[in-house]
């Protein structure tokens, strides 16, 4: 089973992007990217759209379990 960040990290690679670019596009660091994608903290609502909004992901996909 894989977790909200490692489903972050698929859909970004998927689509050929690095943290830094993602992170430039919503206004963050490359560092909140990685702690994201790593699970060290408890994803906000908020910050799911927004990156979801980058990569052109729905969110209930990435919160979807199995």
């Amino acid at each position: 089973m894989s977790t909200v960040g490692q489903r972050l990290r698929a859909a970004r690679k998927e689509r050929g992007l690095t943290q830094v670019e993602i992170a430039s596009w919503c206004g963050w660091s490359q560092r909140k990217i990685s702690h994201l994608e790593a699970g060290d903290n408890d994803i906000r609502m908020g910050d799911l759209l927004i990156v979801c909004e980058q990569l052109g992901v729905n969110p209930e996909t990435i919160l979807s379990v199995g």
